[in-house]
């Protein structure tokens, strides 16, 4: 009976030590039924990880928690969940939490939303802290608009890097906040937020692009939040909306939206308190809309507790309708300097807007250049006793410089607001010699006449601003326009070969897939920088427009071109243009080899694509007896036919993206480039 039981035992404990360990070999990290995570993962749609799913690691997270720092990595792929992430039991700022692809892949991890008539978010933070998300790119649903991240009830430490936010364009009969990609309101007005960090990510479509929106019987306020060096385009309502924040910091961001509704807001900042920051941001906003108003920087009821610094942007807004590039309402001890404001816009429209509630606010070397029927400064009553305004630039040749509401009184003249108000007494009205409506870096050598500000010690470009007097607006170095030499690299490596640049220049390349070009800008003048924007033509197109600014003696870019077709003989002509017109530009004559390292074959492809491009839905017609893949950019195979017939046809739907058909027809390799838009 005692050797039976004996036996009985061993048998469950082998059982139980079988079923409730997994070991995985790649990371040696023991994953068990019950005990908290710790270590790394892989998570792998294709089942090749610890994780199929991400909701699969995201369950085991809010049941089981953390014991120490955890790593997810997640393989290329699309992953169709809605997540709903809880406080995590152990996760501290030693025990962090991180979502990331493999390491030297950029963007690939697809996380989509699941249609769903329960839930309106494809990631869902609940009072979720210490964790990171890296390299992922968001997704809504094609059916529907929704946001793609929610977040509440006293989520902490959360931070957002090199990611990617893409919601559904949004029609002007659905614009409101709760479609933007990143929304929080606290409705249940619990703890409030802290400590949420956005950095070097890219935002694009929704109504808005971040709304932090608590509700007004809340009043619970948010801290911390962070907002970096993120690029926000093709919002129609706003790209950044904050209320009821302590400490907020937005910094160095680009917000384009060249189709806004007229209501647009790039940065709406309400019931702020606690030292707060916009700085070195760039915004660029038009609006064809007939109604509304058109605005860059919006603060509305910053309280005394702590101070706002508004300084070193550039924000150009330009409507059919009112524009204003800064409104400042209700602002209390407050500095606002060095940036650079250009509004055109009809009647009543502004570069800078104040109403009567403000106090203790300092307006110093500034740029504010308006055209048609807007004006460079509206008050809507008189000027506050303690507001000081001097060392400005103020610019308009068709219109009054500053516009009082109440009173309807113009000044036609800086001199004649200047003697009325004993403000800007040293400020001058002068052309500012903005690059353009969208660049408003300044060509004007005679805007150095303002005293340093011991607060703003740089420039937008990082320049310091060292000399005792210093240029009005937010660009310090400005001057002639210096020519500069250009001397690509074939490749990045330690030692790369060099090739420096004449005009018309021609260059032999053989790079696989995509074409990089590692380019040092060599500026002859250190003094003076030389802006620079880069053009393509011929069978390339750019990965993104650009635009360089060196700064010093030399500065450094890379630009990225996709081929338009795989050719022993592609040519790309690049162009630099300079900002007073002059050009350089060379020719390269690349042999571009497409994924894999086949290359393209004259002879006439067995395969038909149509139609390409497309918006997800094509059709794939083989001519002859094959074997073919769909390959991505990272060389996945994301799709395989084997066996197929002649004159069959196969319907497929893909993301967004550029993939390519690879077809094996009697040993002979052919490839077919596809794009979806």
């Amino acid at each position: 009976m005692k050797k039976t039981l004996l036996s009985l035992l061993m048998i469950c404990s082998i059982i139980i030590t079988n079923t409730t360990f997994a070991q995985n070999s790649e990371n040696n990290t023991i994953l068990t039924d019950t005990n908290p995570l710790a270590g790394g993962y892989i998570i792998d749609h294709e089942g090749g990880g610890d994780f199929k799913t991400i909701q699969e690691a995201v369950t085991k997270l809010n049941d089981d928690g953390v014991s120490a720092a955890v790593v997810f990595t997640i393989k290329v792929g699309t992953y169709k969940e809605n997540l709903h992430i809880k406080n995590i039991t152990g996760a501290s700022a030693t025990n962090t939490i991180t979502f990331k692809l493999d390491e030297g892949i950029k963007y690939g991890a697809d996380l989509k939303s699941m249609p769903s008539a329960d839930v309106n978010y494809t990631l869902y933070l609940d009072n979720a802290q210490f964790i990171t998300f890296k390299n992922m790119t968001f997704l809504p649903t094609e059916s529907r608009t929704s946001r793609l991240i929610e977040i509440g009830n006293g989520t902490t430490n959360i931070t957002f890097k090199d990611c990617e936010f893409f919601g559904n364009p949004v029609t002007k009969a659905d614009p409101n906040k709760d479609n933007a990609l990143i929304f929080s309101d606290n409705s249940q007005c619990e703890n409030g937020l802290s400590n949420i960090k956005f950095e070097t990510n890219k935002f694009e479509n929704g109504s808005y692009g971040i709304v932090f929106n608590d509700v007004s019987s809340c009043q619970e306020y948010n801290e911390g939040i962070n907002i970096t060096e993120n690029t926000f385009k093709k919002h129609s309502e706003g790209a950044i909306l904050l209320q009821y924040q302590n400490i907020a910091t937005i910094n160095s961001n680009l917000f384009f939206s060249e189709e806004a509704s007229g209501n647009y807001q790039a940065i709406s900042l309400k019931d702020v308190k606690g030292n707060s920051e916009i700085s070195f941001n760039t915004i660029f906003a038009v609006s064809e809309a007939t109604e509304g108003m058109l605005e860059g920087i919006k603060v509305d009821n910053f309280h005394t507790e702590g101070k706002l610094s508004i300084y070193n942007n550039m924000s150009s807004t330009i409507a059919k309708a009112k524009a204003r590039s800064m409104y400042i309402k209700n602002v209390n001890n407050a500095l606002i300097a060095h940036n650079n404001l250009f509004s055109i816009g009809e009647k009543n429209s502004s570069c800078l807007q104040l109403s009567a509630d403000n106090t203790l606010n300092i307006y110093k070397n500034n740029i504010l250049q308006s055209e048609g029927a807007a004006h460079c400064m509206v008050l809507e009553t008189e000027a506050p006793a303690d507001m000081v305004s001097d060392y400005n630039v103020m610019y308009n040749t068709n219109n009054s410089v500053v516009l009082k509401l109440e009173a309807d009184k113009n000044y036609e003249t800086l001199a004649a607001w200047s003697t009325d108000s004993k403000l800007d007494e040293n400020s001058k009205d002068i052309d500012p010699k903005y690059c353009s409506t969208k660049d408003l870096h300044i060509l004007n050598a005679e805007l150095k006449f303002c005293p340093k500000l011991d607060e703003v010690t740089n420039d937008i470009d990082l320049q310091d601003r060292a000399d005792e007097k210093t240029y009005a607006g937010a660009d310090e170095t400005i001057g002639e326009t210096v020519p500069v030499e250009y001397i690509v690299y074939k490749d990045d490596t330690d030692v790369p070969e060099r090739i420096i640049l004449n005009d018309g220049a021609e260059v032999d390349l053989v790079q696989k897939y995509s074409l990089s070009l590692p380019i040092l800008i060599k500026n002859s003048n250190s003094v003076n920088p030389s802006r620079v924007t880069c053009t393509v033509t011929g069978d390339f197109l750019l990965e993104e427009e650009y635009k360089h600014t060196v700064i010093g003696a030399k500065s450094s870019i890379i630009i990225t071109m996709f081929p338009k077709k795989y050719s022993v003989h592609s040519t790309a002509v690049v162009t630099f243009t300079q900002e007073n017109g002059a050009t350089t530009s060379f020719t390269l004559k690349c042999k571009i080899i497409p994924p894999m390292g086949v290359e393209e074959n004259t002879k006439e492809k067995p395969v038909v694509v149509y139609p390409n491009p497309s918006s997800g839905n094509l059709n794939i017609q083989f001519k002859s007896n094959v074997e073919a893949s769909i390959i991505d950019l990272t060389g996945n195979t994301i799709k395989e036919y084997s066996n197929i017939n002649s004159n069959t046809i196969k319907s497929e739907v893909l993301e967004q993206g550029i993939y390519f058909l690879k077809v094996i027809e009697e040993g002979k390799t052919y490839i077919e480039k596809i794009i979806v838009k």
